[in-house]
């Protein structure tokens, strides 16, 4: 007997390849490749510029430790990415659409 169903999106972490960052000032949304660096990243040793490139304020200097960190995460699980598995259930992923 089925009590409840729910729909959920289910990601293994070696889905995981790229990240988009919303800033806190404007509308502008950056996406960042956590497989391959860019030229940037390679230079600089940072995932995400300090400043938006749509308004110039900086972002919250968390955000791009917290991006240093999942990509440092990603990279130290990639043996056993296909094991480790998120789960997103629907209104969860129709919240994160706004």
């Amino acid at each position: 007997m089925i009590i409840a169903m729910h729909k959920q999106l289910l990601l293994t972490l070696a889905d995981v390849r790229f990240v988009t960052v919303g800033c806190q000032h404007c509308t502008t949304k950056v996406t960042i490749d956590l497989k391959e660096k860019s030229e940037y990243a390679e230079k600089f040793n940072i995932l995400l510029a300090n400043q938006c490139p749509g308004c110039r304020k900086n972002y919250d200097s968390a955000v791009g430790h917290a991006l240093t960190a999942l990509q440092q995460a990603c990279d130290a699980l990639a043996a056993v990415g296909k094991y480790i598995s998120f789960q997103v259930v629907e209104e969860n992923a129709l919240s994160s659409k706004q």
